[in-house]
């Protein structure tokens, strides 16, 4: 008794292909190999997940990778975001050979001084994270992303030694940061930090030992920044965010809960996901003469959920420009296309113009990201 009768299992598995990937720039890159003509075995107990509709989604360090596949033809695209033209061919696996994939990295070339980032990202320090922090590196190296800025919850996590260790110093940097997560005050992002290895979770600021205003939070992690350092409303109408918590009237700008509010925030999330329900709330603060920075962040806790596609772009070409970009809102958000706007050929966003001027509005994507209209 207690034990249970199965049936033998008659399916017969075969011996994989190989799909050697080998892009003649050797740099990180993103692969998605697709079914051509569906997947052919989906409900077998002995096949693996399928990632997003792919049969695998793959993040290459250095465009190269073996890859075992079911024999199958499949359709292999590698890209490299939004910046980049995408590679694709379709690919016959056989049994116990190995089929070839291969091509070249063909990028837009956007203005000089002007950097991209995600200033929100997870990774297995959050306790939501459901990847590795080398594999958070990866999908933003692999899409191109100039600055990674960590932002888990309530750790200060240095990526310093990650990236030297995966060879990756060329193709991408990372900024210090964490995301300070009161439940009821709202998340907010906090960078540059320094990590301190003698204290608790590396000398996050400690909201949950007593209760204290958001103002007093917000002091204690001012002087952990210093005056150029940022603070970030995350999703700031969210279930977790701050003008939620503060009760901010969108029709009077009035704050009827002073206790859960602060205007020392620099930057808030016009773009996290979507952006239509973010949007009001940007105007309105800058109607009311709140000269707040719109940041667009993925948010994501894995491989996929916007990485890569949203994100922020400064007028800089360094770490403490970026920051000197974040603080005088010369920067552009975006779900793909950079728009590079310029008066008189200097940076528009941002700016004060007295008079009338002409905007040179100029979009730069790849040829399969189409752009018809600028708002």
């Amino acid at each position: 008794s207690g034990f249970g009768v199965a049936a033998e299992n008659i399916e017969e598995l075969v011996q994989p292909g190989t799909l050697h990937i080998g892009m003649t720039d050797e740099q990180p890159a993103v692969a998605l190999i697709q079914f051509a003509e569906g997947d052919p075995q989906a409900s077998s107990p002995w096949v693996s997940s399928r990632p997003s509709g792919t049969a695998v989604t793959a993040f290459l360090r250095d465009g190269q990778m073996d890859i075992a596949l079911e024999p199958a033809v499949y359709n292999v695209i590698v890209h490299w975001g939004p910046e980049c033209e995408y590679v694709q061919e379709t690919v016959e696996i056989q049994s116990g050979q190995t089929a070839q994939f291969t091509g070249t990295k063909e990028c837009v070339e956007l203005p000089s001084g002007v950097m991209s980032f995600d200033p929100h990202s997870h990774s297995s320090p959050s306790a939501d994270g459901k990847i590795s922090m080398a594999q958070r590196i990866m999908t933003h190296a692999a899409h191109s992303i100039d600055l990674h800025i960590s932002t888990e919850h309530d750790h200060i996590a240095d990526f310093r030694p990650i990236i030297a260790a995966l060879g990756l110093g060329e193709h991408i940097e990372t900024m210090v940061g964490s995301e300070i997560s009161p439940p009821v005050k709202g998340h907010i992002n906090a960078y540059p930090l320094i990590p301190k290895e003698t204290e608790s979770n590396f000398g996050v600021p400690d909201w949950w030992s007593e209760a204290k205003p958001t103002q007093i939070l917000f002091d204690e992690i001012r002087v952990l920044l210093g005056d150029n350092g940022i603070i970030q409303a995350n999703h700031p109408i969210g279930s977790s965010g701050l003008l939620v918590a503060a009760e901010y009237n969108l029709n009077t700008g009035v704050i009827e809960s002073p206790y859960y509010w602060s205007p020392d925030f620099q930057t808030m999330e016009l773009i996290n996901g979507g952006y239509e329900d973010y949007l009001p709330y940007y105007f309105n603060l800058i109607s009311r003469g709140k000269f707040v920075t719109p940041v667009g962040v993925s948010d994501s806790h894995s491989y996929s959920a916007g990485v890569g596609r949203d994100r922020t772009y400064a007028n800089a070409s360094n770490q403490a420009e970026v920051l000197e970009a974040l603080n005088g809102q010369q920067v552009v958000a975006t779900k793909g296309a950079y728009v590079h706007a310029t008066i008189n050929d200097a940076f528009a966003p941002g700016g004060t113009f007295i008079g009338v001027q002409e905007l040179k509005v100029e979009v730069f994507a790849p040829s399969w990201l189409v752009t018809d209209v600028v708002l």
